[in-house]
């Protein structure tokens, strides 16, 4: 009894340091990342493998039986142990592969019996589309999210992409340093109902920035099936929320509202909002054409111009309204609202350009 129980911890111990190593060679030939590392470690891993039956032969012989099970046990230890990275990642992969070829399978269904046909520009709505938004409306957009508490995945510059998207995915598309896709994740792993509210929220403000979105928002149709627990987000020109319609084309975006929101210490979200735009008023209102007025109170005007909030509108005051008036004619005027000359002023051009911002975004 003794010699077969042996003999079956051996056998566990070596299919687990065969299965460790063949994960090391995976990682070697698939990710091409720290190769060196990953083959010492293999060859660590393939010497322990052909050293393990003659070490645990010699000690059931020589030393006394818990000299050998406690081998066995320490044995199995680092094995586990070392595999536990390996092992997260390739569950992740499996995962995330399962998602993609749910994804596939259901657009290429749909388009066989006519029920979703996809536009040509590609395929699917992930992938094979035309690039329309920036990669820096990308990145401003991951950065919010990552304030927001939110998770940013599958993009280069924030996080490890795997290979598991289909061949031609904006996951594997590189701008500089950034991606061109994200997913998109918050608090806990699951469809909680906060996370539901963050993913449509940032559907929002990623929208603004022109981006494309897949999320089952409002159903699970065509790609959306595939994005019940988290947001996809790329540079690409379809986007699909899970409605009966299916995929649809992305609607164009920019930044001024980023651009605009720190020169008024507001937010950043690209979102023109109540906030946005009663900051805007305030340093309208608080300037001489507005006659130096302060509904929302003189403190509320000092925030807005980031300065001393003592509720005294003086010299400072003054200077840092002219300072922040200035930087906002730079971008309004970058952004082809603004028609005069940078001189800190709001004028009758000025309320043109506060106009068309509110007008347009």
């Amino acid at each position: 009894m003794f010699e077969f129980v042996s003999n079956f911890a051996l056998i566990a111990v070596v299919a687990a340091s065969l299965f460790v190593s063949t994960l090391y060679l995976v990682r070697v030939v698939r990710y091409r990342r720290d190769p060196l590392r990953w083959l010492l470690l293999g060859l660590l891993m393939s010497l322990a493998l052909t050293n393990a039956p003659i070490l645990l032969h010699r000690i059931d012989y020589t030393l006394p039986l818990w000299v050998g099970w406690g081998t066995r046990l320490a044995a199995a230890i680092i094995v586990i142990w070392t595999a536990k990275p390996l092992m997260v990642d390739t569950w992740r992969e499996i995962q995330a592969f399962r998602r993609v070829a749910v994804d596939s399978w259901r657009v290429m269904s749909q388009n066989d019996n006519g029920s979703q046909h996809l536009p040509r520009e590609g395929s699917n709505d992930m992938a094979m589309s035309k690039k329309v938004a920036t990669t820096e409306s990308l990145v401003r957009f991951c950065r919010y999210a990552e304030r927001k508490g939110a998770r940013v995945g599958e993009m280069h510059g924030f996080a490890t992409v795997h290979r598991v998207h289909s061949a031609n995915s904006f996951h594997y598309d590189k701008d500089g340093k950034y991606g061109q896709a994200a997913d998109i994740n918050y608090g806990a792993a699951g469809t909680s109902h906060a996370e539901r509210d963050m993913l449509n929220h940032l559907i929002v403000v990623a929208r603004s920035f022109g981006l494309s979105v897949i999320y089952a928002k409002y159903g699970t149709t065509g790609s959306a099936s595939a994005h019940k627990t988290h947001l996809h987000v790329d540079v690409g020109s379809w986007s699909n929320l899970g409605s009966k319609s299916g995929a649809f084309r992305t609607t164009p975006g920019d930044g001024v509202v980023w651009e605009t929101q720190p020169t008024i210490h507001a937010m950043q979200d690209n979102l023109s909002g109540d906030e946005t735009v009663k900051r805007l008023n305030a340093l309208r209102e608080a300037s001489n054409h507005g006659g130096v007025d302060f509904p929302y109170g003189v403190e509320f005007a000092q925030n807005v111009v980031d300065t001393i909030e003592d509720d005294v509108w003086g010299v400072n005051s003054r200077g840092a309204h002219d300072h922040t008036m200035a930087d906002l004619q730079k971008v309004w005027k970058s952004a082809g609202l603004y028609k005069g000359k940078i001189d800190g002023i709001w004028g009758s051009l000025m309320d043109n350009a506060f106009i068309s911002f509110k007008n347009q975004f």
